[in-house]
């Protein structure tokens, strides 16, 4: 949740140098300046950021401390810097492309003291390019919010219909659509509310007692989302909800403590819980956990157990998240506090690929859901660890098309070891009674910082059945880099359809970093997918597309029809070298808010010198040609 602009739905990350009392957009332009300049100081890093912000005036407290609380308290300079720093967030990629115009765009509305400041919302262009745009903003009253915010309806009533289509306008007269997101994990349908954005009529019958909080957003054309509107409903029922016994709390706090947690020691444990939370109605409690303890998987089982089991291997002082759920009134939940401390053994050096969590894309059509696997690949984030000889992996889920999970669960009968520079091993399966095992063996070719931090190019060699392949994976050491590339949307803007890409240069065994991008839109009756490569000024072309690719597949849930996949060899693929190298493949009727995978594999022979093309697109109804 962001303070000022609402429920946050694409994830990002912000970096600040040590010691750092505030973590902002402006700390990453600092971060970013140290790794792009070896051995410079956080001093000179800060001063080179306040010279780019020469045009506000920004010195650099504003600009390296609260400046959201400045901007509260009427400062213009503070203002603007909230603006660019809104902007950063939101495009996230390519800022020295457009950072020095964006800066002066902004300086020219500060100065010119407009009273739209606070909706002032810039648009960036392809090129880099930075227009006048504002946000859609809230017109009710204050006394209109306030009874928004006063909502009360008896469980099993239906409350009365909100009209919100009045409730926003746009100085720039943009249209714009409506939408209506509830605070935390539960979807509208799931409360038993209904948006019509059509009419923006809100309705339905609330499910489960207690407060609803609901924040209504406008959207305009060039995708910049007004500030929330606040939905306050108390739903009110005679039932009570499960209150926690704080007692039993300490009780169970103090068994946590009892185990005495330390990296790299294993543990495998149960915790009561059946006396954490009362229920003065006698209804029968479902528990559930949340955890995020490196190396340690969390579980309830026999209803009200909690299991511990893993090995540690990060140390500090962490939380614990149980939840009860009487099934009528909305869920409550209690925190519990662990702490691991550090093993004090010095541990033997490891390889650079041991130890950490990576995430890379991979194809299938196995989704998580035992029996129910798919007879059409998708792409998916894939996380795994190795650690200790042992192979972690994620469970994964259909959410994995969209976002990766921690890897915590042990792949059995699986090990590798480190030879040289290298990781070998084997992978053990069984499925549908048969055994089946492939040897496997990671090197890096290259640390990729300039694909993203932290990244690394592997030669991966399998051997499966006594035939051996090689093929070139990225691996991704923060999950962001790669739900980037399942998390687009056909309307994005062309920076966030854009990754950088090693391909096959002119000369043999050579290669370039360069670009692909994808788009998703509607020219005519038919949708289309087109995916774009940098040619290298005519290095990488269509013959180098064909030549390198062998097939491409482009699947979904619910294409036009019984139809869920597409599969097309590159060779009879349409081409184009017109902006770039372009091949691209006309599609059946898509469906408005589902995702599609697009999967451009290599030849088997090449594997070894380009890499996979692997990407999720949600279609939004709007395409983009960008």
């Amino acid at each position: 949740m962001d303070s000022s602009r609402g429920i946050v739905t694409n994830n990002f990350e912000l970096q600040a140098p040590a010691g750092s009392a505030v973590i902002s957009p402006m700390t990453d332009l600092v971060v970013a300046q140290i790794a792009a300049n070896s051995g410079m100081t956080v001093e000179a890093a800060q001063q080179a950021v306040v010279t780019k912000f020469g045009a506000l005036g920004a010195n650099a407290d504003v600009l390296f401390g609260d400046y959201i609380a400045e901007a509260a308290k009427g400062s213009k300079t503070a203002q603007g810097i909230t603006i660019i720093g809104e902007t950063l967030v939101d495009e996230n990629v390519n800022i020295d492309g457009y950072l020095a115009e964006l800066i002066k765009v902004v300086a020219d509305k500060v100065d010119s003291d407009d009273a739209s400041l606070a909706d002032f919302d810039p648009v960036i262009g392809k090129d880099g390019s930075v227009s006048v745009n504002h946000r859609p903003h809230i017109v009710l009253s204050t006394s209109e919010q306030d009874k928004l915010e006063a909502i009360s309806v008896a469980l099993g009533d239906a409350i009365e219909p909100i009209q919100l289509a009045e409730a926003f306008a746009d100085s720039d007269n943009n249209t714009f659509t409506l939408s209506v997101l509830p605070e935390g994990e539960a979807k509208l349908a799931e409360l038993g509310l209904v948006f019509d954005a059509s009419t923006g009529i809100l309705s339905g019958t609330p499910l489960k007692a207690g407060e609803i909080e609901l924040q209504v957003y406008a959207t305009d054309i060039n995708n910049a989302r007004s500030y929330p509107l606040d939905i306050e409903i108390e739903v009110i029922t005679s039932n009570k909800a499960p209150t926690v016994d704080s007692n039993e709390k300490v009780v169970i706090t103090a068994d946590l403590a009892k185990l005495a947690l330390i990296t790299g020691t294993a543990v495998d444990s149960v915790i009561e819980l059946d006396e954490l939370f009362d229920d003065a109605d006698s209804d029968t409690l479902s528990l559930t956990v949340n955890a995020n303890i490196p190396g340690l998987t969390l579980a309830i089982v026999q209803q009200d157990d909690l299991t511990v089991k893993g090995k540690p291997t990060a140390a500090g002082d962490f939380v614990i998240t149980v939840t009860a759920n009487d099934g009528k009134n909305a869920p409550v939940s209690t925190e519990l506090k662990v702490s691991i401390a550090e093993n004090q053994v010095t541990p033997e050096p490891i390889h650079p690929l041991e130890g950490k969590t990576w995430y890379r894309l991979e194809h299938g059509n196995y989704d998580g859901v035992e029996g129910d696997n798919l007879n059409y690949s998708r792409v998916w984030c894939d996380s795994f660890r190795y650690q200790d000889g042992k192979i972690f992996v994620n469970a994964r889920t259909p959410e994995n098309r969209t976002t990766c999970s921690a890897a915590n669960l042990e792949l059995t009968g699986s090990s590798y070891k480190v030879e040289g520079d290298k990781l070998v091993g084997s992978y053990h399966f069984e499925a549908d009674g048969l055994v089946s095992e492939e040897l496997f063996e990671f090197a890096v070719l290259k640390s990729n910082d300039d694909i993203a931090t932290g990244a690394k190019l592997i030669m991966y060699t399998v051997t499966r059945n006594e035939a051996t392949m090689r093929e070139r994976e990225m691996w991704f050491s923060n999950k962001r880099d790669v739900e980037a590339r399942i998390g687009i949307k056909s309307d994005d803007k062309p920076l966030k359809r854009e990754f950088p890409m090693y391909l096959p240069a002119a000369s043999a065994n050579t290669d370039k970093l360069g670009k692909v991008t994808v788009q998703m839109y509607k020219p005519n009756a038919l949708p289309r997918v087109d995916v774009f490569f940098d040619n290298h000024n005519g290095e990488f072309t269509c013959k180098s597309v064909r030549e390198f690719y062998g097939s491409v597949t482009i699947s979904g849930d619910n294409f036009d029809g019984p139809l869920h996949q597409m599969y097309q060899p590159v060779s009879t693929s349409y081409c184009s070298e017109n902006d770039g190298t372009a091949i691209g493949w006309n599609l059946p009727q898509l469906a408005v808010n589902t995702v599609y995978s697009i999967i451009l594999l290599p030849k088997a022979s090449e594997a070894e010198w380009i890499e996979p093309v692997y990407l999720n697109v949600k279609w939004t109804g709007e395409g983009s040609n960008e």
